[in-house]
């Protein structure tokens, strides 16, 4: 298992938690705010300003509504633009309107205000749905990142119990990888198959806007190696060899070119078709648009377990 991928599951991890145990506390006090609220005193105010409020966020148009009130309370006048606790902003703009239809300029409403900070004011207290989101968003995300870390453990198991010895880490295109697999689990398992695999890959950045560059790990070479087949696998040893093909560099250099894809599948591109897209991919590495760098070279062995997670180890290698 490459020390990238289990290092993401981690920090996937870190950050669904985090960020779902905050999302669930907001939702948390602001659930005990609006059952508060159906407490608060009342007094009677009167609707100055009602409109829907709409923005652009992340490319596209927001709406979410604006309705301003004033009351007063012991002599004392004040004003708010609080329906409710936790109003949401929608991109359809219904929930929007229906709160602007339902207080119109000029309409008396009753104002719950808080007792100890008369100028904290709402027109609508009780629980509804949209108390709940945050809540259930967050525990979402919460049982979301424990999936992430569960990876992280079994991943981190099946480098323990599968262990992979190459007989060196520098080969030449045309050599042979020759190794061993030892299977040390605990206890026995019903696997599919044991295949080890010898796997090329190139690593391709794309400019995504505003400063943002992801990364995509592309295979472009797969030579597979059958260990086993179905059968109940326990502590075991299996020797393999993996034929590196002798063009490997050059598919590594000329990765992509003249195949394009038909609902997935890779298909020849014509001469005329392959010339466009090679210009076309100059044309964007060289405005930074796409990145090409570096080649990964690796021998992956996996034990495919039915209704299970696979257990899976890797090995890199350099090719010069």
């Amino acid at each position: 298992m490459r020390l990238e991928r289990k290092t993401g599951y981690f920090i996937a991890f870190l950050f669904l938690t985090v960020f779902g145990i905050v999302l669930a506390g907001f939702g948390i006090v602001l659930f005990q705010q609006t059952a508060s609220a159906e407490k608060w005193p009342t007094t009677d105010g009167i609707i100055f300003h009602s409109t829907v409020d709409s923005y652009r966020e992340h490319d596209s148009t927001m709406h979410k509504p604006l309705v301003q009130y004033k009351y007063t309370v012991n002599g004392v006048n004040y004003s708010s633009n609080r329906v409710r606790f936790g109003v949401i902003s929608t991109s359809d703009g219904g929930y929007a309107n229906e709160v602007v239809n339902r207080y119109p300029v000029g309409k008396t409403v009753k104002v719950y205000y808080n007792p100890d900070n008369p100028s904290e004011a709402l027109l609508e207290p009780g629980i509804t749905w949209i108390e709940y989101l945050p809540i259930l968003f967050g525990l979402i995300f919460i049982l979301i990142g424990i999936v992430f870390l569960f990876f992280v453990i079994k991943q981190g198991r099946g480098v323990k119990q599968l262990e992979i010895v190459l007989d060196k880490s520098v080969y030449s295109p045309g050599e042979k990888i020759q190794g061993k697999v030892f299977l040390k689990l605990k206890k026995p398992v019903q696997g599919r198959s044991l295949k080890a695999t010898f796997v090329g890959e190139k690593v391709v950045s794309k400019y995504e806007g505003r400063g943002r560059r992801s990364e995509q790990r592309c295979p472009f070479i797969k030579e597979e190696s059958l260990l086993d087949g179905d059968a109940e696998y326990y502590e075991k040893s299996y020797v393999f060899e993996l034929k590196i093909p002798e063009d490997v560099l050059n598919k590594a250099e000329h990765w992509g070119e003249g195949v394009g894809y038909i609902m997935g599948k890779p298909v020849q591109l014509g001469e005329r078709t392959a010339a466009m897209q090679m210009a076309a991919k100059r044309f964007l590495e060289n405005v930074g648009v796409v990145g090409f760098g570096q080649n990964n070279w690796y021998v992956e062995v996996v034990l495919d377990i039915p209704h299970g997670i696979n257990l899976q180890n890797e090995v890199e290698i350099k090719i010069q």
